[in-house]
């Protein structure tokens, strides 16, 4: 009986752990085709862990590059780190999930636009974060779309003034002339 009992219990574990690899195969999978990695950090102690399709998205190497923090914030170029630390520091002050969007350098020396989202998973009895866990997406295709919308926009909004100049001015010059004052002209 007591065999039996065991061989029940090593059953059991081993289709557990084939559940939880299955289940971590199917993550990985979703995270590569979303362009979405995940991220999850232990403030005390300090403890950082990373997925996969995250190092993928940096262009790291798992093997020798450190997770953390600071270690994404160097990936960050230089003028998008003030917004993305005041991000996290909302994100550790408040209960509500917060976002970001910045650009990332490669090691290779491409630039991505990413979107990150975190938010607290564990508070201390005093009202400090303990864990904080999130996300980082590849954007890069979303933002370029919004780029030349806003390109877009702008080129229909200098059109149109053009086109109201034209229709009040009587020479080309009297049209530049009017074009730029209203260009230029206080909101």
């Amino acid at each position: 009986r007591q065999v039996a009992a065991q061989l029940g219990h090593v059953a059991a574990r081993e289709r557990l752990v084939d559940e939880l690899t299955r289940s971590q195969s199917q993550l990985a999978e979703a995270q590569a085709i979303a362009r979405v990695g995940s991220w999850d950090i232990r403030l005390e102690p300090y403890e950082s862990t990373w997925s996969v399709q995250l190092y993928e998205l940096l262009g790291v190497d798992p093997a020798t590059f450190v997770p953390g923090l600071e270690e994404f914030l160097e990936c960050v170029v230089e003028s998008d780190r003030p917004l993305l630390t005041e991000t996290w520091e909302e994100i550790v002050l408040s209960q509500v999930e917060r976002s970001v969007d910045v650009r990332i350098r490669r090691p290779d020396g491409e630039e991505r636009w990413v979107r990150a989202v975190g938010r607290v998973l564990e508070w201390a009895p005093d009202g400090a974060a303990l864990r904080v866990s999130g996300t980082v997406q590849d954007i890069q295709e979303l933002k370029e779309s919004e780029l030349q919308l806003r390109d877009a926009v702008e080129l229909n909004t200098l059109m149109q003034f053009v086109a109201t100049t034209v229709n009040e001015t009587n020479t080309l010059d009297e049209t530049l002339a009017r074009t730029r004052e209203l260009l230029l002209a206080p909101p």
